[in-house]
């Protein structure tokens, strides 16, 4: 079994306008949803592109890497 290390950053999303706004989002406890929701969506994008994680799947016998994106049940704001 061969494994990797992979570096996975917003710097790599290709769009300038999406990343600088990911980038933007400020760290702390509280993150509204619609942020959460963007950054969750981005980094669902970047791991299922990404070439290493790609090979490791298929090294495995995977099958390609098609992650569905499932809707999450959205938390009521408090």
């Amino acid at each position: 079994m061969r494994g990797a290390l992979v570096h996975i950053s917003l710097s790599s999303i290709l769009d300038p306008q999406e990343r600088q706004r990911l980038q933007a989002i400020p760290t702390g406890l509280t993150i509204p949803y619609e942020d959460v929701d963007q950054l969750v969506s981005s980094g669902e994008h970047l791991v299922q592109q990404n070439e290493t994680i790609r090979g490791l799947i298929s090294d495995l016998g995977g099958p390609a890497v098609a992650v569905a994106v499932q809707a999450r049940p959205r938390l009521a704001p408090k």
